[in-house]
C-alpha cells in the first residue's frame, strides 16, 4: 500500500499528462455546440488523416454496410449517424491516448463494450427521463462514465493489476480497493483529466461519481439515470432496475429499449473490435 505522500504525488502527476490531440479538443468543443450537425463533426474529423481513415474504415465494416463503399468522412458519418460517429470517434481518440496494454487483468474489449453499451442505452433512456443537462449529453455521459478506470490502468498498470486481482478475490468494490491501494478512486482520476479537457460540468460530475448515493451536486437525476443504465446493462437487460431512479417511465417503454439494446449487440461487437484494434 502506498504512503499518503506518494498517493498525493501520484494523483498530481495526472496533471503532467500530455494533452489530448488538438483534434480531440476541437471535437469536444464542437459537440457542445447547440447547432451541432453531421457536417461539423465530419469537418473536425477530416483535420486528422489517421482518424479520418479509421472512421471511413469503420463505416465500411459489416456492421454499417450499405449498398456501396464510402470513401469520404462525410459519407462515413452519414452512414453511421450523428450519435454513433460521435461515440466511435471519441472512443478511438481516447483509446489511442490511453492504452493499458501493460496491465494484467484488464479486459480492454469488455471495457469498451460496456462504455458503448452505456452510451447507447443512456441516449435512449434520456428521451423519457428528464435530467438537468441537454438530452444529447447522455451519449458522452454514458461513454465516459468510467473513464477514470481506463486512465488509472494506463497510469498505474502494476498497481491496478493487483487491484483487479483483489477484486476477483472478493475483497470489495473496485473503487474501495483502488482507494486502499492507490489512495484515490477511478472517479477522482477521471474527473481530474475531464476538467483538464474542459468537458461540461455535467459530464465531469458523472465521471467523478463513484456511487450515486454519495452524490450531492447539481445533477442528481442525471447521476441516477446513469447508475440505472449501468445496473440494467450489468443484468443484461433481463431485470429492470428500480424505476423510481429515473422517474415515471412506462414499463412498456423500458421493455422496448431493452429489445433495441439487445438487437444492437452485434453492431456493438464490431465497433468494439475497431476501437481495440486502433489502440
Amino acid at each position: 500500500m502506498s504512503s499518503p505522500n506518494n498517493n498525493e504525488a501520484r494523483i498530481q502527476s495526472i496533471g503532467n499528462l500530455p494533452p489530448m490531440p488538438v483534434v480531440a479538443q476541437k471535437l469536444f468543443d464542437v459537440m457542445r455546440d447547440d447547432q451541432l450537425n453531421i457536417e461539423m463533426i465530419a469537418d473536425c474529423i477530416s483535420e486528422d488523416p489517421g482518424l479520418s481513415a479509421r472512421i471511413v474504415s469503420a463505416a465500411n465494416k459489416a456492421c454499417f454496410s450499405g449498398q456501396r463503399e464510402v470513401f469520404s468522412v462525410l459519407d462515413a458519418s452519414v452512414r453511421m449517424g450523428l450519435n454513433r460517429v460521435q461515440v466511435i470517434t471519441t472512443s478511438i481518440l481516447i483509446g489511442l491516448r490511453f492504452n493499458p496494454a501493460e496491465c494484467d487483468g484488464f479486459d480492454l474489449e469488455q471495457y469498451w463494450r460496456k462504455a458503448l453499451s452505456m452510451a447507447f442505452c443512456a441516449s435512449k433512456v434520456a428521451k423519457y427521463a428528464p435530467f438537468e443537462a441537454p438530452p444529447e449529453s447522455a451519449y458522452l455521459c454514458g461513454l465516459l462514465h468510467n473513464l477514470g478506470l481506463l486512465i488509472s490502468t494506463y497510469l498505474f498498470p502494476k498497481e491496478m493489476g493487483l487491484v483487479f486481482q483483489r477484486k476477483d478475490e472478493g475483497a470489495g468494490t473496485l473503487a474501495e480497493i483502488q482507494r486502499e491501494h492507490l489512495g484515490f478512486t477511478p472517479g477522482q482520476v477521471g474527473a481530474e483529466v475531464a476538467e483538464r479537457w474542459k468537458l461540461p460540468q455535467s459530464i465531469i460530475d458523472v465521471i467523478a461519481c463513484d456511487l450515486a448515493a454519495d452524490y450531492c451536486g447539481e445533477y442528481p437525476n442525471l447521476i441516477r439515470m446513469i447508475e440505472f443504465c449501468e445496473s440494467w446493462i450489468r443484468d443484461e437487460f433481463e431485470v429492470i432496475p428500480c424505476v423510481q431512479q429515473i422517474g415515471e417511465v412506462p414499463e412498456k417503454v423500458l421493455e422496448s429499449i431493452a429489445r433495441m439494446s439487445i438487437k444492437e449487440s452485434d453492431q456493438l461487437d464490431g465497433m468494439v473490435q475497431h476501437i481495440v484494434k486502433a489502440a
